[in-house]
């Protein structure tokens, strides 16, 4: 089947003249911009860039090199103007289609883009026609991209370089090979089904499409407005009407396995018609090879020729004899025959879709040469569009602002804290305030006494190190003042008051800061023993049941609040409602207090979006598109829109806080309208009364404590840090000492050499 698929059509590249951007380039610059700024290598390497496009390999390599270029003259696009006021160059490019020496000169950048994709995409239909002869899978999944990428590519030309000269952008011809090209891409699915098993119906609807899609191709050619090239026109006729004939003979082998054997008979006819219609095309296709290779021309009529007269007539013969002989089915004449209904199987791609993800299409152009260039008239726009985000994101900030404080102002209306208070109370018997509960969590598990003791004992320990160094220096000195009276001048080692001295300081400003600790510790233990008694009823849980269990029992009992075992039905089923509306309320509350964190987080992400939203690019864009270009104001909308999902995420947001408020307030009638709730409500409001006096006390005692065990902590880091401190001055005092005994002995050793040479000497005044 593979054998069917007909010879690949590609395109030739574009010729052009050797040009320098380097001299224009910079006498714009250096005209606008002054000498202050240096982009030479800037300007060599974009020159490079082109001179290395011209010389552009037929290899996947290549492929990205003219990718290259074209990138970075779109950036150059959006920053620099050429002709006329801007850069003076003139792009002369030839016509691809003409035998002749045609050549045609702008100064155009759109000009130089325009020739520049038409390589592109004919390079891309060469690397194509070679990876179609391999007949491999993977070839065929390669060919089909490349001509969906190039099929696109001459679409986007005759669309958006609508005054580009030369036969080969006339807008007819650029629009025959944009379906040629796709109508091949779908011949690679087809080769790609028949190394596989495949579906004989899906295989003759794809053919279809190509047929149709090399129709449209024919068409475009027989149109243009230059005189058509007759070997475009005669490759376009040929191809449709062979592969009109594979949808007919793949439909007929369809049928047939449905022995369906009256179609089948007919289409294989009609196959036969299309093929040998095709087959005669070919041959009279004078195959240029600057766009088909010859080769594979005269190859595929004979091997046309040869598939219609073995296999095609064979398939025909058998299914008529099997037919005549079994089926007994009326022959379908052509004219009977459904309609082959087309399917496109792979659409063209944009030129975005030339690599896999736009990061590794930025890889492959790599970083704006020209990025720092910025016109003053987008600098200005940029500028008014962030006064815009940073409206948008003021409004929505104090939004959220509103939506935070109405949420906190319905909380305090209803109470809810003091409820969560009443049902803690009722089911533990306790009515112990939130605020002390809170407290004494924190303190409950404090050590103070142990602390205390770590306290006491750290800068005992301290001063003993110190102590032990004021003895060395004493040791030190003592020994000095002995070596000194016994040898007088000869002892040359310095006083030890001088070597100390800096020590001493050192040891006596340690002694202050452990007296000034001592004495805030001592500050802090006095004020630990003025509260030491509520703070062990705090850590003690008898004694707080004693206080605040045995008030709310008693209140409960004066209250005559019967236990639930002996409520009657009507006030047993008070009490489940009860329940259930608290359970219901808590519930409420936990999902509306989520709402707060998720809107803060929502904020945060828009905050950063509007600081770091770039529009630079699309400014340029749309200046350079003239009169097509849209309003500014038109502009700033399309590119707020962005932010539109994070909006909608916080409005949608406050949204559930209504419903969620509304579910809380519904929820805080039906409990106040319970008479079972309201006699519990008075009997812990009543506990409160009682013991306020008392929680009061210990709160203050409890909020004291917890500073107490924050100066302990803050007082034992101290200390760690004074005892690293002692330690490193303990360790350079070992070493100076050390240093000043070898100090010592050198001195004891220069003397005694000195007393040695004085005794030779004399000895020797003797024997004269």
């Amino acid at each position: 089947m593979e054998r069917l698929l007909t010879p690949f059509f590609f395109l030739k590249k574009k010729e052009t003249k050797r040009i320098d951007w380097v001299e224009p380039f910079t006498a714009f610059v250096s005209r606008i911009y002054g000498n202050s700024i240096d982009i030479d290598d800037e300007i060599k390497n974009f020159n490079n860039l082109r001179d290395n496009m011209l010389g552009a390999d037929d290899a996947n390599s290549g492929k990205n090199v003219i990718y290259c270029y074209y990138g970075q003259l779109d950036y150059l696009s959006f920053r620099f103007p050429t002709g006329g006021n801007g850069i003076n160059i003139i792009f002369e490019w030839n016509d691809s289609l003409s035998k002749g020496d045609s050549w045609y000169k702008q100064s155009s950048l759109a000009f130089e883009r325009a020739c520049v994709l038409f390589n592109l995409a004919g390079l891309l239909s060469r690397l194509a026609a070679t990876h179609a002869t391999r007949y491999t899978v993977q070839d065929y999944k390669q060919a089909a991209n490349y001509l969906q990428c190039a099929s696109g590519i001459f679409k986007m030309i005759r669309e958006s370089f609508l005054h580009a000269p030369g036969k080969d952008f006339d807008s007819q011809f650029l629009l025959g090979v944009h379906y040629l090209l796709l109508a091949q891409a779908q011949e690679c699915v087809l080769g790609h089904m028949s190394m596989s098993k495949m579906s004989m119906s899906l295989a003759a609807k794809i053919s279809a499409s190509a047929a149709n899609l090399y129709e449209s191709s024919l068409r475009s050619f027989e149109s243009m407005d230059s005189s058509p090239n007759a070997f475009f026109v005669s490759l376009a006729s040929a191809k449709h009407q062979t592969l009109e004939g594979i949808s007919c003979y793949l439909m007929a082998e369809s049928f047939k396995q449905d022995s369906k054997y009256g179609l089948a008979i007919g289409f294989y006819n009609k196959a036969k018609i299309r093929l040998q219609a095709g087959q005669k095309s070919f041959s009279c296709v004078k195959p240029d090879p600057e766009f088909i290779h010859k080769q594979s021309t005269s190859e595929y009529t004979n091997s046309l020729s040869s598939f219609i007269k073995d296999s095609l007539k064979g398939s025909i013969n058998s299914t008529e004899k099997d037919n005549d002989f079994v089926f007994h089915e009326p022959v379908i004449r052509e004219a009977e025959l459904p309609q082959i209904q087309p399917l496109q199987a792979l659409p063209y791609l944009t030129l975005d879709k030339l690599f896999n993800g736009k990061e590794t299409a930025k890889s492959v152009v790599g970083d704006d040469l020209f990025k720092a260039f910025v016109p003053s008239a987008v600098t200005t726009a940029i500028s008014l569009y962030s006064e815009e985000t940073a409206k948008l994101f003021r409004y929505e900030q104090e939004e959220v602002e509103r939506q935070n404080t109405q949420l906190a102002t319905v909380f305090a209306s209803l109470d809810v804290e003091h409820l969560q208070e009443l049902t803690r109370s009722d089911s533990d018997s306790s009515a112990l305030p939130k605020e002390l509960a809170d407290a004494r969590t924190k303190i409950v598990h404090q050590q103070f006494s142990e602390q205390f003791q770590h306290l006491r004992e750290k800068p005992i320990q301290l001063k003993r190190i110190l102590i032990q160094s004021e003895s060395e220096l004493d040791k030190e000195s003592l020994e000095n003042s002995k070596m000194n009276s016994r040898f007088g001048a000869a002892w040359t080692l310095s006083p030890s008051q001088v070597f100390a001295s800096p020590f001493r300081q050192q040891i006596h400003s340690f002694f202050q800061d452990l007296e000034k600790a001592a004495s805030i510790d001592k500050a802090i233990f006095q004020q630990y023993q003025s509260i030491k008694g509520d703070i062990e009823t705090l850590c003690d849980s008898n004694k707080m049941d004693a206080l605040f269990g045995s008030a709310a029992v008693s209140l409960m009992e004066s209250s005559n609040v019967p236990n639930l075992l002996d409520l009657p039905d009507d006030n047993l089923e008070l009490e489940r409602e009860m329940k259930i509306q608290l359970d219901l309320l808590e519930e409420l509350q936990t999902r509306v207090q989520k709402l707060v964190p998720n809107r803060e987080v929502t904020l945060k992400t828009l905050q950063d979006n509007c600081l770091h939203d770039d529009i630079s690019e699309a400014l340029m864009q749309n200046s350079n598109k003239g009169e097509n270009s849209i309003a500014i104001e038109q502009l700033f909308a399309q590119q707020l829109k962005k932010f539109d999902p994070m909006r909608n995420r916080l409005h949608g947001s406050y949204r559930q806080q209504q419903l969620l408020v509304g579910e809380m307030r519904n929820a805080v009638q039906k409990l106040k309208r319970n008479p079972n709730f309201n006699k519990k409500l008075d009997c812990y409001n009543q506990s409160l009364t009682k013991n306020k006096d008392v929680s009061v006390r210990l709160l203050s005692s409890a909020i004291t404590a917890n500073a107490i065990a924050e100066g302990i902590s803050n007082g034992l880091n101290y200390y760690r840090s004074l005892e690293v401190k002692i330690e490193d001055f303990g360790s350079k005092l070992k070493n100076r000492l050390l240093s000043r005994r070898k100090e010592g002995a050198q001195c004891l050793a220069n003397m005694n050499s000195n007393n040695h040479s004085n005794l030779s000497s004399n000895m020797r005044n003797l024997h004269l």
